[in-house]
């Protein structure tokens, strides 16, 4: 028993080792930046909107003072401007949340190209991934596409997320014991690596 345990935590070991010299998790964990370009995003639509009503408030200000509208007109003038501000904001909240959120999607899409370069990785953990999540059908679709190398076909944030799914599991195995199973057919997915090189 205690040999079968020495030699689970080698396997392990060896796994964790592996994956750490293949990829940096951080390049595929965006949550952190995607919360801040949420906030950004919408501040900068807040701006946009403001601007635009202080813009259209400061005209009609000007034309009431000077008398080239009436009261009632100025009024309803200053209602009217909050609905093309509002769009306005709108639209600078979503290009420039869309715009920037392209950039990381790239970034992780470029990662996820250089990590799975020449012979495939994702696939070697396969059976890690059925352990944490059997029924996850985007995780089995990630899993298949890179075992038949078609990265063109697969979306950047379902491989960043079955990316951090292995690294968790990888890290808590105190917490969550892999099966010993599971661990020898990624030992030999990795192995089948090696030899290939």
């Amino acid at each position: 028993m205690a040999k079968q345990q020495t030699s689970k935590r080698q396997v392990r070991k060896s796994i964790v080792e592996y994956f750490d010299q293949r990829c940096r998790v951080a390049q595929f964990d965006t949550r952190h930046e995607l919360r801040l370009l949420k906030g950004r995003s919408r501040m900068r639509g807040v701006l946009a909107a403001l601007g635009i009503y202080l813009l259209g408030f400061a005209l009609s200000y000007y034309a009431w003072a000077n008398q080239f509208i009436a009261y009632q007109l100025f009024y309803k003038v200053t209602w009217i401007i909050l609905m093309p501000a509002t769009v306005a904001g709108i639209m600078v909240w979503l290009l420039y949340y869309n715009r920037n959120e392209n950039v990381l999607r790239n970034r992780v899409a470029m990662a996820m190209r250089n990590v799975e370069t020449p012979d495939g990785f994702l696939w070697r953990f396969a059976p890690l991934l059925q352990v944490a999540s059997p029924a996850d059908y985007d995780t089995k679709t990630v899993v298949n596409l890179s075992q038949a190398r078609r990265l063109e076909e697969v979306e950047p944030d379902d491989y960043a997320r079955a990316m951090l799914n292995i690294h968790a599991l990888l890290q808590n195995a105190a917490q969550q014991p892999l099966p010993g199973q599971a661990l020898t057919e990624v030992e030999n997915n990795i192995r089948s690596a090696r030899v290939a090189h």
